[in-house]
Formats: C-alpha cells, sequence, structure tokens
C-alpha cells in the first residue's frame, strides 16, 4: 500500500509543533460512517479510521508526502530518515485527535483513500512550528507553507475554531470513483457533529487548486512559486505555480 500514488495533497507542515498544544476534544465516540458511495463503480464507505490503522495512515501518508507533493520533492526531505520519523510522528499525533476519515472499500475493507483532519482553536497555546525540526530541508519546506498560513486566520475565517486537513490521498487503481470529493464532502456532516463552520488547508499543486476550486473553496491567500524562488532556490523548475491557503463553509455545496 505505501507505494501507491496520491490524487492530491494539502499539508500542515507549519502547524506541526501546534498538535502538541491542541486542548480541543472529540465529543463523541469514535466509529462514526460519515457517507456511502452510491453512483460509483467502485462501492466504498467514508468513516472514522480506528486506532489500530493509525500507524498505516501516517506511514502512507508520510510515504506520499515524500513522493507526490512538490515541495517535500524539491527540498528532498525524503533523503534524511530523521525528517521522515518526524514526520510520521507529528501525523500520528494528529489522527490521535480521533477525526481523521479514510474510504474502505465495502466487503474487503481495504483503505483506498484517507483525509488526515484536525481541529484548531483559538485559544490553543502559540507555537513555533520550526523549533523542534532538525533537518534543514524540512524546516524549509515549513517556512514556506508558513509564508502562505494568514496572520489572522481567525478573524478571517470569522470563527474561533476550524477543522484543518492536512492530507489527502487517494490510491491510483481507484481513480474516478469521486473519493476525493467525497472526503471533502463529508466535513460537512462533521460541522454538526463538532460544531464548526468552516474548514481550511494548504494547497501546493495545480491539480489540487483547481480540485479545492470546483468543490467551491474560497482562496484567502495565495503565493506564486515564482516570488520566492530567489529565496529558496531549490523550487526552481517545480511542478506547479502557486501556493494557496484555501477554506470552505459548504454554503454552497
Amino acid at each position: 500500500m505505501l507505494n501507491r500514488k496520491c490524487i492530491i495533497l494539502v499539508l500542515v507542515g507549519v502547524l506541526f509543533s501546534e498538535m502538541s498544544k491542541a486542548e480541543w476534544k472529540r465529543p463523541t465516540k469514535i466509529g462514526k460512517e460519515w457517507l456511502k458511495s452510491h453512483d460509483t463503480n467502485v462501492k466504498y464507505s467514508i468513516k472514522d479510521i480506528p486506532p489500530n490503522d493509525y500507524k498505516m495512515a501516517a506511514e502512507l501518508m508520510a510515504k506520499s508526502y515524500m513522493t507526490g507533493e512538490p515541495l517535500y520533492s524539491m527540498f528532498h526531505v525524503a533523503s534524511d530518515p530523521n525528517s521522515v520519523k518526524f514526520l510520521e510522528k507529528q501525523l500520528l499525533a494528529i489522527l490521535k485527535q480521533k477525526i481523521s476519515i479514510a474510504a474502505y472499500e465495502l466487503g474487503t475493507n481495504k483503505m483506498i483513500g484517507l483525509n488526515l483532519l484536525y481541529v484548531v482553536q483559538q485559544n490553543d497555546a502559540p507555537t513555533d512550528a520550526t523549533k523542534h525540526i532538525k533537518s534543514g530541508n524540512l524546516k524549509k519546506t515549513q517556512e514556506v507553507l508558513g509564508l502562505v498560513e494568514p496572520t489572522d486566520v481567525f478573524g478571517i475565517l470569522g470563527a474561533n475554531k476550524y477543522l484543518k486537513c492536512s492530507g489527502m490521498w487517494v490510491d491510483s487503481d481507484y481513480f474516478g470513483n469521486k473519493i476525493g470529493d467525497n472526503l471533502i464532502l463529508s466535513r460537512k456532516d462533521m460541522f454538526t457533529e463538532y460544531q464548526l463552520t468552516v474548514t481550511t488547508g494548504i494547497y501546493s499543486t495545480t491539480f489540487s487548486n483547481q480540485f479545492a476550486d470546483a468543490l467551491n473553496f474560497y482562496t484567502h491567500k495565495s503565493i506564486p512559486y515564482d516570488s520566492i524562488i530567489g529565496t529558496y532556490t531549490e523550487l526552481q523548475g517545480i511542478n506547479g505555480t502557486v501556493l494557496t491557503f484555501k477554506s470552505n463553509n459548504f454554503q454552497n455545496a
């Protein structure tokens, strides 16, 4: 499974160390089914990721970052085993908030899609997202992602908490079955369950930006890669044109 390709990656690198300070707790028991596919060739169920799948999900998402996300690729983060371990550790912390979801094929219970999520609150203690990172290349990745994160994110969103996406993966063998769409649309029901009003993500590829726009995500901030290549020369030739911070309240979904 860890060698499968990713269809879309939405990053959260700048907020990794914030996870250790997050105080939000899931108010309901884990084990909910959020959506079941109907008009697709492959039938699947989108549901909470059970704890026994956390390690696999973290490793799979980390592998997808290293092979399919342009910033991680251009900065050669995969060449440093310590960076890979650090990334997996932070993804596990996200999973332990117990609200990440996955698409499981009906009949086989095979994980064919994955969306890592967590809640960020205004009263969470502020942290420096790069101070625990030893790898220069991983730190640069985090710095670039930090450029597009709005400084007054809560004011911009008009909320004191929001649902943050930290990555999405879809098995390439199952493309064309609306798995990515349904993983995102499942968040709409989470708003009621968790008393939320908005979800966000950082989009780093042309495909992921187009994908989010098609689902009515609103762009709050964008940074053309050309504008930062002078500082981060490693990004010369990157597969993409712009890094964006987007949100969706699903009022038009």
